[in-house]
């Protein structure tokens, strides 16, 4: 973004919210929304949250975020700028730590605060808390290294591919210039940088078996069919923009995991990824990748997966903009 050579303006507003938060925080979300107009000018809502504990898991009194005359015109000179360099996002997300690490995301063309869309705005809030406290889950990965290839096929040869599916073994981050971390595991790294190049070189065919499998397999709980959803459609993405070497079944394996779906639908609900996920996070963004599976790529998922069930389906783009889709 051409604004954001202006570091000096950013670190103001980080300084500033970080002097809002209570007593003993350990982090701090701030969101706040800019829609222009014609009649009243530019209209402005914001919210936050603060917590505090060594894995943020105590919720503080955290509504007055960000709430002075400075913050305010320090964000709005960031919304100033940023129009001028033709730039007009229409909300902003901070994500502050006590230890001074901080996270800052814009959005594009949605005002889930100003417009009561509650459901949107909890999602925002549940990836910026999210954000910074992912490290903690890529832990069993060694140092945080990135598996290589051959430790992959090693636990594809041993019949633990379904556990690195899971995000048991071989934890992918990932990369940071995605607007949105994919836990347990990032799935399209693990395809990209690892089931592919092994497929090239031992055999697609024997990838292709492995990876079904293993997805049938690790679709054992709530955590599994999270997890095997995701995967298969990342893969399933891939395969429609030409960047796979495998293919995978689009009607017997999709109506398995859309089965299973429903048959741990409550444990879905209760699934926290993150450790501070909104609730029905997971069961949510698994519906969403099953009716976009259905509705945008043709697998047949099964008929359940158009039912009401979570009826504010969602899911982001892999690029610097957030992309929320309704059902």
């Amino acid at each position: 973004m051409a604004f954001q050579a202006n570091v000096e303006l950013l670190n103001q507003t980080v300084v500033e919210l970080a002097n809002s938060g209570p007593p003993n925080w350990t982090m701090l979300v701030f969101y706040l929304e800019f829609l222009e107009d014609g009649q009243i000018g530019l209209r402005n809502k914001f919210t936050g949250r603060a917590l505090g504990g060594k894995n943020f898991e105590i919720r503080l009194d955290g509504y007055h975020i960000g709430n002075t005359v400075r913050m305010y015109d320090l964000v709005q000179t960031l919304y100033r700028v940023a129009a001028q360099h033709g730039d007009k996002w229409t909300g902003i997300l901070l994500t502050v730590l006590s230890s001074g690490r901080f996270k800052c995301r814009f959005f594009y063309d949605q005002t889930p605060l100003l417009s009561g869309d509650d459901a949107a705005l909890g999602r925002i809030l549940s990836e910026g808390i999210s954000e910074l406290a992912r490290e903690r889950f890529v832990e069993t990965s060694k140092h945080g290294a990135v598996p290589t290839v051959e430790e992959i096929y090693h636990h594809v040869k041993s019949h633990n591919l379904f556990r690195v599916i899971r995000g048991e073994l071989g934890v992918f981050r990932t990369p940071a210039n995605i607007n949105a971390d994919l836990l347990p595991t990032d799935h399209n790294e693990l395809l990209i940088k690892a089931l592919y190049p092994i497929a090239e070189k031992y055999n697609a065919r024997f990838m292709e078996r492995e990876l079904d499998l293993a997805l049938r397999v690790a679709a054992r709980d709530a955590l599994g069919v999270y997890c095997a959803i995701q995967c298969y459609y990342m893969q399933i993405v891939n395969e429609d923009e030409g960047v796979s070497n495998i293919r995978l079944s689009r009607t017997d394996l999709p109506r398995l995991l859309t089965a299973r779906y429903f048959f741990v639908l409550n444990d879905l609900k209760n699934l926290n990824l993150s450790g501070n996920d909104m609730p029905d996070f997971a069961q949510r963004s698994a519906l969403s990748y099953l009716t976009i599976l259905s509705k945008q790529y043709g697998v047949q998922v099964g008929s359940n997966a158009d039912s009401s069930h979570g009826a504010q389906i969602f899911w982001h783009s892999r690029d610097s903009r957030c992309v929320f889709i309704r059902s």
